[in-house]
Order: C-alpha cells, then sequence, then structure tokens
C-alpha cells in the first residue's frame, strides 16, 4: 500500500481521537516503505571503496575516501535495522552494495580588517581575517544483490560556513567568528559534514515501522461489548466480526468508528478509509443537528 494511502487513514483516524475511561487501546502498526526501490527486506549491506576528490587538497584523498566508507557503516549500524560487510567487491551473501564519490570542495576568503581595541593605542588596529566555506558532496551508487541491478545514484550535499558556526564565536558568543584562530581546520569540518550526508542516503534506504494507540469508542450494545472484549485480549482479527455486526444493529459514528480501527489494524486499508470517512460524516451531521 502506499505510504500517502496509509498517510490519510491515520490522518482520519487522529481525527477521532478520543480519550476513554477504560476503554481498550488498540495498536495499529504502519510499515513506511523505503524511497528508494531497494531489494525488499534488505539487512545485509556491503559498504565498497570510495573514491575522494578534494579542491584544493588539503587533506589526504585516501583517508577521505575512508572516512566517507566509514560514516556510512557506522550510520547504518546505529539504525538497527541493517548489518554491515566491508568488501572490495559486491559478496554474494549481502542484499545491498554500496559504493560512492565523496568531493570537497573549500573556499578561504582571507584577508583584513579594523577592530577597535581598548588596550592598544591607537584604538582601532588591522587584524587578519578568514572567513572558509566547505562543502561535501558524495554520490552513493547503489547495486541490488546477488543479481547486481544497478538502483541508480543518489547525490547528496553538506555544507559549512565558519560565519554560521557558533564554535567560532566562543563559549559565550563574544569571539570574532572570523579570527583565524577560531575556524576549525579543513579536516574537523569534513568530519562533521560526512555523516550528515550518510544520514540522508539511510534514510531513503530504511523502511520505518511507526506504531500508533488509537482507544475504542465506548459501546452500548451486546456485540460492540463483545468487540472490545476481544480487542482487550489483542484479538483484532477475531474482534472484526462482531464488530462487523455492531454497526448493522447500532449504525453510530462509535461503532463504525470502532470497526474502522479494527479494519486498519487488520490490514484492510480499503475498508478502514471507508469507515472513517463513513464515521466522519455520520460525527459531523450530528454535529449540525444538535
Amino acid at each position: 500500500m502506499a505510504n500517502t494511502h496509509v498517510m490519510r487513514i491515520v490522518a482520519l483516524a487522529m481525527m477521532f481521537a478520543f480519550v476513554g475511561c477504560g476503554e481498550p487501546v488498540v495498536e495499529i502498526t504502519h510499515k513506511y516503505q523505503a524511497d528508494l526501490p531497494v531489494p525488499p527486506n534488505t539487512k545485509y549491506v556491503s559498504v565498497g571503496q570510495f573514491s575522494a576528490e578534494i579542491k584544493p587538497e588539503l587533506m589526504p584523498e585516501g583517508e577521505l575516501a575512508a572516512d566517507a566508507a566509514d560514516s556510512l557503516a557506522i550510520t547504518l549500524l546505529t539504525t538497527d535495522t541493517f548489518a554491515v560487510q566491508s568488501a572490495t567487491s559486491r559478496p554474494a551473501t549481502a542484499d545491498l552494495y554500496i559504493t560512492g564519490k565523496i568531493s570537497v570542495t573549500v573556499k578561504d576568503d582571507n584577508g583584513t580588517r579594523k577592530v577597535r581595541i581598548a588596550s592598544s593605542v591607537p584604538p582601532l588596529k588591522e587584524v587578519p581575517t578568514l572567513v572558509r566555506n566547505v562543502e561535501v558532496r558524495i554520490v552513493f551508487q547503489l547495486t541490488a544483490l546477488p543479481g547486481g541491478k544497478s538502483i541508480g545514484t543518489v547525490e547528496t550535499v553538506q555544507k559549512y560556513s565558519s560565519m554560521q558556526d557558533p564554535g567560532t564565536r566562543g563559549e559565550n558568543g563574544l569571539l570574532r567568528p572570523d579570527d583565524p584562530s577560531n575556524v576549525p581546520p579543513v579536516g574537523d569540518i569534513v568530519k562533521r559534514l560526512i555523516p550528515g550526508c550518510a544520514r540522508t542516503l539511510v534514510s531513503m534506504i530504511q523502511t520505518v515501522d511507526e506504531t500508533t494507540r488509537v482507544t475504542l469508542r465506548p459501546a452500548s450494545d451486546y456485540m460492540s461489548r463483545e468487540a472490545l472484549s476481544l480487542v482487550r485480549q489483542k484479538k483484532y482479527a477475531e474482534a472484526l466480526t462482531p464488530a462487523r455486526v455492531a454497526v448493522g444493529m447500532d449504525n453510530s459514528d462509535a461503532a463504525i468508528f470502532n470497526l474502522a480501527v479494527l479494519c486498519e489494524a487488520t490490514g484492510n486499508y480499503d475498508d478502514a478509509l471507508q469507515y472513517y470517512g463513513d464515521a466522519a460524516a455520520m460525527s459531523n451531521h450530528s454535529n449540525m443537528q444538535a
């Protein structure tokens, strides 16, 4: 089911959010598919070698490439979704193989300017300045295994400006951000930016489970009470039958809402969407009459 369809159902369910007194709660879990067409149930990811380029060459390109690969592997592991294999070639045991190229561009604007220094004579003194801008661009290449089908490339970008870095102003924010002694080295900046690129990629290949707790509406008829009793035992599928009977007997917005929630919890999304809409329409009609 499309993620947008699931989001419509969640939005309708939240319209009926109800805090009941002892009414059972249904736990509904939606699986949001990855943005990229990675193999289903991808678990084992092999991180291959990266190439690197930096302009101007202010740090070793080999170190830069290794940092990119290591950061991706660490980010994958922190998700608790993936297991990581490091390899120079595509291993047959992995589900996904990722390589890429990291490019770093550094632009330093050096100059001088006059600042007022109370202890100086004269009080205006010419001081050196440095404004550093760094861009890290990583293009990831994804390949599905074991067949070796290319999934495509993902380009990610992270940027840094020393003038916007709170750290260059010191702990109390009183230092000059363009003071060369306060601007971090290029290597430190790059190491701060690389994980952001890795997180962007991982968010695009990761399937996310989101669980919502929905409190059902109070019931007055026998069949609704039977459904609620089964829900308390987490028997959502079994509760569907009495819930459907209750709608036929009562046809109240509460009974329809409860049936919608159970349909959603058991994966019957088309019916859930229909019943949420019916309950909303009935509730609005009742409010207009009141």
